[in-house]
């Protein structure tokens, strides 16, 4: 029902927004996220990174279906969970362990190593 109004929307008002049908949280069945034209997690991001001084290529995106497909592929390090969908996937820099196996704690040790790295680089 939830891929039909998504097909529905689109056919009625082509252009105005994008719509995923996903699944809920914790096998809860699914939902349809419904999001206007132009706004998306990686404009959000943006926003945040730019009133914070962070350059595009220093944000890390990390995300498993398709609404997170703009800020994985457009992050200086984007990631996709070992539970996303093959297309994230295919446009993540890297993809990390499941959510459920803790793949965010490798992100986080990743960033954290790399930034020990270049913290004792500067130093030297």
């Amino acid at each position: 029902d939830l891929r039909r109004l998504e097909r529905e929307l689109h056919r009625a008002h082509p252009g105005a927004f994008t719509a995923h049908v996903m699944s809920g949280f914790f096998n809860r069945g699914h939902y349809c996220e419904v999001v206007p034209a132009g706004i998306s997690k990686w404009t959000g991001l943006l926003q945040l990174g730019g009133r914070r001084g962070i350059a595009d290529a220093e944000i890390c995106a990390v995300g498993d279906e398709l609404n997170d497909l703009s800020m994985v592929s457009a992050a200086g390090m984007g990631v996709a969970m070992g539970n996303a969908q093959e297309e994230l996937k295919q446009a993540a820099d890297w993809v990390t362990g499941r959510h459920d196996e803790n793949g965010l704690v490798a992100v986080v040790e990743r960033i954290l190593g790399n930034a020990s790295a270049a913290g004792a680089r500067s130093e030297a």
